[in-house]
């Protein structure tokens, strides 16, 4: 324990022959804890006058008894220079603070317990000390107060700990520990109102499920596109939701009284797709009997989502240019321009700058899609699952922890979301009384995606001829494409294509050897 105390002129008029009975408050207190102090600290006050010299022999008188008492304290003598006056507040304060905070940062006693005598010195230096210890600027320590000879005769009762827990009486408080405490605040009221905001973004979003910060993100994006008009690609892996982002930017604009309509074109014919987005008139091809509004002009003012964009014919897309760009249709048959407000959400799980690269997708339908979303996979907002396997399998569906667990392990590459809720579903036939383990679940059709082969089925052989007229890229192409929608590495698309072109060169060689 370390021991404070201000030499004061009690404590001057010690005798040696009798020091317990003739000490000041500085001895008695140091008395009373003398088994628990290991460190002493006695300071002796300089005010520029005579009577100084006194207080510096009775620092030494009283550091002596202290040493006879007890051998092994570390016992320190320090100055207080009160000079030119030991009462002035402003010049007593500020000298106990400097010297007690370097002292406790020198000596590295900041943690440590002490005690400090508040009863020799002035009043004024009493009062600094009970303003120290109670603003925290001295920690752990307690303030002991020593009675003179009248009033100990009375109570028997030498030292005394200073209780100053009474009712109304103020907590004292240092600017440094109010300043630090306003900042705690500020960072918890910042934290509160992030959470806050967080909560009602969220909200917004019944139909997303997950509250991770990549999920966020794309809600955050939504919001902020959903006010313009400005036409939007969303880039996902399949299953991860690209129809509900596409819906929510339609929902959350000036769009939504309006219609919203969805296409997937993926592996139709160009003439119907430019029919049905389009339209005709009656009569404009063989089997055009009636006329047909399009997709377009029943969309007006709305909002047309074209999913697998990446699938949409080059013509397709030259014409597509001229509605975003001009709000023009003019249906297949007619000749008049005919004006619509739409607005284009695009999606797709294909490699756009692939296929930009191979001439595939042209360059010019993509600047006109001005704003992007991105949306992640399921593997990269694993913390979502658990919450996912709730709205899915509901309270009845009872699986381990470490079923979890392995849910939030796997990498759902093949299906994402739409992947976890079919594998919940098949959890979810199981009669069970115990919690289900990952073993348990039966597999979904898309588990045969999940074969540790490189192998995927590859588009049959030989292809339209002349197949060099064709570079051999659409082959290549087609390989390309199944093996990124399925989620293979690049390493592992190299090596389809190694396999691919060693199948080419063998079909190549045998319509040779049939030809001869």
């Amino acid at each position: 324990m370390i021991y404070f105390s201000i030499i004061g002129f009690n404590d001057c008029k010690i005798d040696k022959s009798a020091p317990h009975a003739t000490g000041g408050a500085t001895l008695k207190t140091f008395m009373a804890f003398r088994d628990e102090i290991d460190k002493v600290y006695l300071f002796y006050t300089k005010t520029g006058e005579a009577k100084d010299e006194d207080l510096i022999k009775a620092c030494e008188l009283n550091g002596k008894e202290m040493k006879r008492e007890k051998r092994n304290i570390e016992l320190t003598n320090i100055e207080l220079s009160f000079v030119p006056s030991p009462i002035d507040y402003k010049i007593v304060y500020n000298e106990m603070h400097a010297k007690i905070i370097e002292l406790m940062t020198t000596h590295k006693i900041l943690d440590e317990e002490k005690i400090i005598n508040i009863s020799s010195g002035t009043p004024t230096m009493t009062a600094c000390w009970v303003l120290l210890q109670q603003s925290g600027i001295i920690p752990k320590a307690k303030l002991i107060q020593a009675y003179p000879p009248h009033y100990q005769r009375k109570t028997k009762v030498p030292v005394e700990v200073v209780d100053f827990d009474i009712k109304d009486f103020p907590q004292i408080k240092n600017r440094d520990v109010l300043k630090q405490q306003l900042q705690n605040q500020i960072v918890k009221v910042e934290k509160m109102e992030e959470q806050i905001s967080l909560s009602e973004i969220h909200n917004k979003f019944p139909a997303f499920i997950g509250r991770s910060s990549a999920l966020t993100k794309v809600k955050e994006e939504i919001l902020r596109l959903s006010g313009t008009d400005s036409h939007v690609l969303i880039l996902g892996e399949p299953g991860t939701g690209k129809e509900l982002v596409a819906n929510a930017l339609h929902q959350f604009s000036n769009r939504k009284k309006n219609p919203f309509k969805t296409v997937n074109y993926a592996g139709k014919p160009e003439n119907l797709i430019e029919s049905e987005l389009f339209g005709h008139t009656k009569g404009a091809f063989t089997d055009a009997k009636s006329a047909r509004k399009g997709l377009f002009r029943s969309a007006d003012k709305g909002t047309v989502f074209i999913d697998e964009i990446g699938d949409l014919p080059k013509g397709i897309q030259e014409r597509l240019l001229r509605v975003i760009e001009y709000g023009d249709v003019i249906p297949e048959g007619m000749d008049e321009v005919i004006k619509v407000n739409v607005r284009i959400v695009a999606g797709t799980n294909q490699d756009i700058p692939a296929k930009v690269k191979r001439g595939a997708f042209k360059i010019d339908f993509l600047t006109r899609l001005t704003s992007l979303i991105e949306i992640p996979p399921l593997r990269h907002r694993k913390e979502d699952i658990p919450e996912l396997i709730q709205h899915f399998g509901g309270h009845e569906l009872h699986l381990s922890q470490d079923c979890i667990k392995k849910f939030q392990q796997k990498n759902w590459k093949n299906g994402n979301v739409r992947e976890l809720q079919a594998t919940i579903e098949q959890a979810q036939t199981i009669n069970k009384n115990s919690p289900i383990e990952w073993e348990d679940i039966p597999p979904t059709a898309i588990s045969i995606l999940n074969s540790k082969s490189d192998q995927i089925p590859l588009p049959e052989l030989p292809l339209p001829l002349p197949l060099k007229a064709k570079k051999d890229y659409d082959y290549n192409d087609a390989i390309i494409e199944k093996a990124r929608s399925i989620g293979k590495t690049d390493e592992e698309v190299d090596s389809l294509l190694g396999q691919a072109g060693r199948r080419v060169e063998a079909n190549r060689k045998q319509r040779k050897k049939q030809k001869k």
